[in-house]
């Protein structure tokens, strides 16, 4: 849990004019990331184009990422999806041993109801050997995790353990952020596990961290890094 404080960043797949993936333009990314402080890196999540990724390509993004960091920072890998089987059988068939988590973001355009994310996820949980980052991201799914089904996650199983939400609404992220970190405490104080809850919503880091946030994954973190290492 304490390799999940902090900052991470979300990163690109950058491409080459032939559509094949620019693993040279990867790899000075990752270095210049890594240069920059942060504290983790997210790849193949949503800002990696993984709607256009093969399953090889992502397979292959995973070994070299995992090679170009080299054990400087923890590693966390996107795997998500509408089909919850595709995404059970992506995490039991990718190469995950050396993957500090993994982020993975509610179904999109199927537009489940509040069981059907507790039941997506539920499946996941319980066939990942690697902790469970969830992503909230209503704007992209159409569909906002409530309070209580975060809740009730992060109480049934214990490898679920903390999600990033990402809101267009700064008043809708208020009040549902309050929400999710006042049940927490109870759980926290109850059984003493330990659950995160993390921003990419621009502007609201400094409220999050008020609020006993521990950290922030986003893609605007780039543009604070010092680009003397570019």
């Amino acid at each position: 849990m304490i390799g999940f404080k902090g900052t991470g960043v979300a990163i690109i797949t950058p491409f080459n004019q032939n559509k094949s993936i620019d693993y040279p333009a990867l790899e000075k990314l990752i270095h210049f990331i890594i240069d920059g402080g942060v504290n983790y890196i997210v790849t193949l999540g949503t800002t990696g184009e993984t709607p256009v990724l093969s399953r090889e390509e992502k397979i292959d993004i995973i070994k070299f990422t995992e090679e170009v960091i080299n054990n400087r920072v923890h590693m966390v890998v996107g795997i998500g999806g509408n089909n919850t089987a595709e995404v059970v059988k992506e995490i039991e068939t990718f190469p995950l041993d050396n993957v500090a988590a993994i982020l993975s973001a509610s179904p999109n355009y199927n537009k489940p109801s509040q069981e059907g994310i507790y039941q997506h996820y539920k499946e996941i949980a319980s066939h990942s050997s690697k902790p469970i980052i969830l992503y909230n991201v209503p704007g992209r799914t159409c569909r906002n995790m409530s309070a209580s089904t975060t809740i009730r996650l992060a109480n049934d199983f214990e490898n679920i353990i903390d999600e990033l939400s990402k809101y267009k609404n700064i008043k809708t992220y208020y009040w549902t952020v309050c929400d999710k970190i006042f049940n927490l405490r109870y759980i926290h104080n109850r059984n003493k596990k330990k659950y995160l809850v993390s921003n990419s919503t621009k502007g609201l880091l400094n409220y999050l961290i008020e609020n006993h946030g521990a950290e922030t994954i986003s893609i605007e973190t780039k543009e604070i890094i010092n680009d003397d290492h570019l």
